[in-house]
């Protein structure tokens, strides 16, 4: 189960679609997951998504939408949204601040 969910964590598949390829009823998947993770799937791959949202706002210059979609959100307005809400700023302001950030430790480093 951890590998499938580990492989499928940033894609868009239903909790349905994931019991299924777990050979799993959704009841026995939730149960399953809740015991493995400590958490909801639903709570879980969204904190995952996000995790891998900063990580590329923090390291890429994709476009807000680009980072949107590899995260593993269909809907860029939405992963703006939830990533405001959870995060407390935009991910354009979480980008403006993590790249001084990086570019403060580069700065450091050379000198």
């Amino acid at each position: 189960m951890k590998s499938i969910i580990d492989l499928h964590k940033h894609s868009n598949l239903s909790i349905e679609e994931l019991a299924a390829l777990c050979s799993l009823s959704v009841s026995a998947f939730k149960r399953a997951f809740k015991k493995i993770y400590n958490d909801n799937p639903t709570h879980y791959f969204i904190s995952e998504k996000l995790k891998k949202a900063k990580e590329l706002l923090t390291i890429s210059d994709f476009s807000i939408g680009e980072v949107a979609y590899e995260s593993g959100f269909n809907d860029p307005l939405y992963f703006t949204r939830l990533f405001k809400k959870k995060e407390g700023v935009t991910p354009s302001a979480y980008r403006a601040a993590h790249a001084l950030h990086v570019a403060e430790s580069t700065v450091a480093a050379t000198v």
